[in-house]
């Protein structure tokens, strides 16, 4: 149905992550449960986290400036201080946010492990994709394009700062 059900991905916030940001911030669990409710209803799975999407903004255009190297956008986002909820970033934390689908507004389901009532072992990126309830915070076309650059969609997509 295009609801995301699962961790929430980088960029993103539910109504649960939202309280417990609300939470840290100094809220009472009351204030934050009630202020989470009314600007997340349940009916949406994702919300855009402002400060979070203007990051996976800046990672998608540091890799199309130093594809295919992660590492030099791991470097980047890390020497302008822009850290990954709190810590510094990792070339895997970048290759998984590229490679995320939700980020272009869908959300992705693996027909056979659901069948076989197992969970799925197929990567995020290579399952199917339907068209997701959430608010896309990178535009498709870029998305796609660095799809290109990653080989992503392809049997022959690799893990590293490299293709082999």
């Amino acid at each position: 149905r295009g609801i995301y059900l699962g961790p929430v991905p980088f960029g993103y916030f539910s109504q649960t992550s939202l309280m417990k940001e609300l939470m840290k911030a100094g809220a009472s669990e009351d204030l934050a449960r009630t202020t989470a409710k009314r600007r997340m209803p349940l009916t949406l799975s994702l919300a855009i986290h402002p400060d979070e999407a203007v990051i996976a903004g800046v990672v998608f255009l540091l890799f199309s400036d130093f594809h295919p190297s992660t590492r030099k956008v791991v470097n980047g986002l890390n020497t302008l201080g822009l850290l990954r909820r709190g810590r510094p970033w990792q070339p895997r934390d970048v290759l998984n946010l590229l490679r995320d689908p939700k980020v272009a507004g869908w959300v992705t389901f693996d027909e056979e492990a659901y069948q076989a009532k197992r969970p799925s072992s197929a990567p995020i990126h290579l399952q199917e994709r339907f068209e997701g309830k959430h608010e896309a915070i990178i535009k498709r076309e870029i998305f796609e394009a660095t799809e290109r650059l990653l080989g992503v969609r392809s049997t022959a997509f690799y893990s590293g700062d490299s293709p082999s």
